[in-house]
């Protein structure tokens, strides 16, 4: 029953260290989710005003 025990424990111990560990890594991911949607939104915002100047240049010829 203490080998289980300590068996237990270690398991716990790992299990916390991947918590952690995962944590950073969301973190992190996180960041280059929030990075890429800024990107993404740069380019609609971009392609928008494209399109509402060619609107506008066919809209004055």
């Amino acid at each position: 029953p203490q080998k289980k025990c300590k068996n237990k424990s270690s398991d716990e111990q790992i299990k916390q260290k991947q918590q952690t560990s995962k944590r950073v890594k969301t973190s992190t991911e996180l960041d280059d989710l929030e990075r890429a949607l800024d990107l993404k939104e740069r380019d609609l915002v971009l392609k928008e005003r494209e399109v509402k100047l060619k609107a506008l240049q066919k809209l004055q010829v």
